[in-house]
């Protein structure tokens, strides 16, 4: 995903370098075949990533988690679900953290929105809003996405958290 400052960058570039007779394939690339065009900007291929597979994440051991991360302009996104691997109980464990090293994804400020439901492991198929549990799914500064609560062995849940990047 390109920066703003990137895809203007690009615009100039395309401009100066055809200066105005820019072809209709010129124009078709820029616009959506390259990797870095608007179309791709606009609407990005959605990655998904689990305590196994994580370039933009990074894992805890304590914590299975699979997520699908979604970037629109300045905009991360971030759904899925995880549950507690751990043998004990543990408090405000990480779920993940967003790795340093994927820069487009470094957190500018805090959440704009979290959404956090509680999977009932024993049917699959009941969920509860966990407000009244008084727990939460937070991201901090340093991109640390942890429950703020203590979760029990095999515990379960399902989240969102929107957040926007420095770029």
């Amino acid at each position: 995903m390109a920066t703003k400052a990137e895809i203007k960058a690009a615009i100039q570039a395309q401009l100066t370098l055809n200066a105005g007779l820019t072809t209709h394939t010129q124009h078709e690339e820029f616009l959506h075949t390259e990797t870095d065009s608007i179309l791709e900007n606009v609407y990005p291929t959605v990655v998904t990533e689990d305590q196994t597979t994580g370039v933009i994440t990074t894992s805890n051991a304590n914590m299975d988690y699979d997520v699908n991360i979604v970037k629109v302009g300045r905009q991360v996104t971030i759904t899925g679900s995880f549950q507690c691997v751990s043998a004990t109980t543990i408090s405000s464990p990480t779920i993940f953290t967003i790795n340093p090293s994927a820069t487009e994804y470094a957190v500018d400020t805090t959440p704009i929105a979290t959404i956090f439901t509680r999977v009932l492991v024993a049917t699959g198929f009941s969920r509860e809003v966990l407000s009244r549990d008084l727990l939460g799914v937070v991201m901090t500064d340093t991109a640390d996405i942890f429950v703020s609560g203590s979760i029990a062995p095999g515990d379960a849940f399902l989240f969102e958290i929107t957040y926007n990047t420095l770029n």
